[in-house]
């Protein structure tokens, strides 16, 4: 078979021609993804503060354990169930609008929108306010909402919020892990979520759906695709990320600090964010959001 090959011209060139239009464009592929693909996500970007949060104290080698078990059982549980109640289904959910009249009579044109929707998130839930001092919150909000459908961090969008406190850090046994202090900066988000009343919230996003409908239409997605599918998906990035109790050990390998665990290290920005908030705030926030995406698909 070695001899019929080499002595064959026509199977040379088939085999280098295989070469140029399959192998050629793996390997620029592969260069492309090590390139661009490199996770960047840098933990002393976030910098506000409340009250204490109560962590059991373990010793050094049980606090690791615990850290690698809940990661394991997070992973492993999300890879089985993936959020079966807000992962977007393989196909487009359909429009639950579709045959409802809006009131965007009732409404004011977008860009003009921004009193009246401060006005009623801040009767939802007064803890809001620092999240509502920009410019067209509603398109701000609409595309963060879709940067969290696709694992993104949001962070360009709310550069003017800034937390009252820095990323701290404690060392224990010359390893450095995220304070306590260093979760209390978003103490004042989840309690703004907490406060919030999930029936007026589906009213609200009611209320509000023409105006969302207007920035969703800017993005570009197939006919088929929904308002709905983005928050659905936006949402199941949230709940998937793992609560983790304990130390959560980091290293600051430059100037930026990264998760010593490379399991965490290896979640997406929108899941290490939730991480960094701590497991109470992440808690708090993964309830709400779960009772508000079930409201939703019931309504």
């Amino acid at each position: 078979m070695s001899n019929r090959y080499n002595s064959s011209p026509s199977w040379r060139a088939v085999a280098i021609r295989l070469i140029l239009i399959i192998v050629i464009p793996l390997l620029i592929i592969m260069l492309a993804w090590l390139v661009l693909g490199k996770d960047r996500d840098q933990l002393n970007m976030d910098q506000s503060a409340v009250q204490p949060l109560d962590i059991p104290k373990q010793s050094n080698n049980e606090n690791q354990q615990a850290v690698s078990s809940a990661l394991e059982k997070n992973i492993s549980k999300e890879t089985k169930k993936e959020n079966s109640k807000v992962k977007p289904k393989s196909e487009p959910i359909s429009d639950p609008t579709a045959n409802k009249k809006s009131n965007s009579a009732d409404l004011p044109p977008l860009g003009n929108s921004d009193g009246i929707f401060r006005k009623d998130i801040l009767n939802l839930s007064s803890g809001f306010s620092p999240w509502l001092s920009m410019e067209n919150i509603i398109k701000t909000w609409m595309i963060a909402t879709n940067d969290f459908s696709q694992n993104l961090r949001p962070y360009k969008h709310f550069r003017q919020f800034k937390l009252s406190q820095p990323f701290q850090v404690a060392t224990d046994d010359s390893r450095m892990y995220i304070t306590e202090q260093s979760y209390q900066r978003y103490n004042g988000l989840a309690s703004a979520v907490h406060a919030v009343n999930v029936g007026s919230s589906l009213k609200l996003y009611e209320k509000y759906r023409p105006l969302l409908q207007q920035v969703f239409a800017t993005f570009d997605y197939p006919e088929q695709y929904h308002l709905e599918d983005v928050i659905n998906k936006a949402a199941s990035s949230i709940l998937q990320a793992p609560i983790l109790e304990g130390k959560i050990r980091v290293i600051k390998p430059t100037v930026y600090y990264k998760f010593s665990e490379q399991k965490i290290e290896m979640l997406s920005p929108v899941q290490k964010q939730m991480i960094r908030m701590g497991p109470e705030n992440t808690r708090i926030i993964q309830t709400k959001l779960r009772q508000f995406i079930e409201g939703l698909a019931n309504r």
